[in-house]
């Protein structure tokens, strides 16, 4: 392991005890009356994913410090930094799950079927959220940015869901077009290729961000 794989996992690992403690949040409901309550999940979906939000922050700002001056170092540091955070994040996620699913709180069999809207929605976290803390040069800023600009997005989706079901007359015997199975089909797709797609330019445009900024002392 390198000196500076040494140093992102040394700096990144409280934190990520923290978001894997929080994936682990729904085992609480053993020790609940009522097995029902749905607040340990809040807490899982909060904590996992503001967990990676924050865990690529502190990389990212930690970055603004020390980072060489020279490009080829920093490409370098960029690809070390990204697979310490890919490997941290898969881990965490693959504890979550494991312990979730041996205690019967997740269904294998349904893993698949509802797996693909939390992976998207890590990787656009992970891929967007140097970029963005990049920009604003703070933790705090990071992860704002990459709120707003998900929220933002997903308002888009909202918006082209709607214009859909306004291409077919209102019915009450007939379900909206989006719930329609194959057009529902066609449009989980799309919505994949947009997050998709967004996640890979806002990985590209951090790298590039990383490779060329310039240092600044007064970053917090």
């Amino acid at each position: 392991m390198s000196q500076q794989i040494f140093k992102e996992v040394r700096l990144l690992l409280w934190p990520w005890c923290l978001m894997t403690i929080a994936g682990l949040a729904p085992l609480i409901k053993f020790f609940l009356a009522d097995k029902k309550s749905d607040w340990p999940e809040g807490i899982a979906v909060l904590g996992f994913f503001g967990g990676a939000a924050v865990l690529t922050a502190l990389s990212f700002r930690h970055a603004l410090r020390t980072c060489p001056p020279e490009a080829t170092h920093r490409r370098k540091i960029w690809s070390e930094k990204m697979a310490v955070l890919m490997v941290g994040i898969i881990g965490a996620a693959f504890i979550a799950c494991v312990a979730q699913t041996f205690f019967g709180i997740i269904v294998w069999s349904e893993i698949s079927v509802n797996a693909i809207e939390p992976v998207l929605w890590l990787v656009i976290i992970v891929c967007s959220t140097g970029f963005w803390t990049l920009v604003a040069r703070s933790v705090v800023g990071g992860i704002l940015l990459t709120g707003i600009a998900q929220f933002a997005l997903y308002l888009l989706l909202v918006l082209f869901a709607t214009a859909i079901n306004h291409m077919s007359p209102p019915s009450p015997d007939v379900p909206r077009l989006s719930h329609d199975p194959e057009i529902h089909s066609a449009l989980s797709w799309f919505v994949a290729g947009f997050g998709l797609s967004y996640a890979a330019i806002l990985l590209w445009l951090g790298r590039r961000r990383f490779v060329t900024m310039e240092l600044r002392s007064d970053a917090t």
